[in-house]
């Protein structure tokens, strides 16, 4: 049926549609609703016409909306976890700074685990740390060597016994969230799982 689907007026668009990861071809909501268009053209039982006729017109509104209101509501909860993170610590846990009245010190909830890399640890309160900017600039852009690089807990733990030796009470509670977060595995990049795309990407 996906032959069939090419031969449509409007066929499925390769990286748009559909992609093909080497394991299957996976497609998007617009490429089910072409082959539902499809199925629907060549299938000879007019029940099973109706029904593909059927997805193609409701898939968009019944799964597309509930997948788009899904990540927004996951992207309110990272927010929400990294509110949490800085209220819990209230100052820089490398640095020890501490803003006061006058003196504003700009604070960064971090994730251990990245948050491109694993998102299913995005909105998780024990992936997060409170550092203030300077020393998350320090980690990602000095330590790391960009804020693209993907970071673990382990990377972070070496950052602060390398640059903070003095700071072995962080070390000791960062090996804590080590055993509490597990050994997480990063998402495979070229299979990215649609409820940890961007918000922008599919609404």
């Amino acid at each position: 049926m996906a032959q069939e689907a090419q031969r449509q007026d409007s066929p499925p668009i390769k990286g748009q549609d559909y992609d093909d990861f080497g394991d299957g071809i996976y497609y998007s909501l617009s490429g089910v609703e072409k082959l539902a268009k499809a199925f629907k053209d060549n299938l000879s039982q007019k029940n099973r016409r109706d029904f593909c006729e059927d997805v193609g017109e409701i898939i968009q509104d019944q799964v597309g909306n509930k997948i788009v209101a899904q990540i927004l509501n996951r992207e309110k909860d990272v927010s929400k976890a990294m509110k949490k993170a800085k209220d819990r610590d209230k100052k820089c846990r490398v640095s020890y700074q501490s803003g006061d009245k006058i003196n504003k010190l700009k604070l960064a909830a971090h994730h251990l685990y990245s948050q491109a890399e694993y998102p299913h640890l995005a909105a998780n309160e024990a992936n997060l740390i409170t550092l203030s900017e300077s020393v998350h600039e320090e980690f990602h852009i000095h330590f790391m060597g960009g804020a693209q690089k993907i970071s673990t807990i382990d990377h972070f733990i070496q950052f602060v016994q390398e640059r903070y030796p003095e700071n072995t009470n962080v070390v000791v509670w960062l090996k804590q969230q080590k055993l509490t977060l597990g050994t997480p595995q990063p998402l495979d990049a070229r299979k990215p799982h649609v409820l940890y795309l961007p918000a922008k990407r599919v609404s």
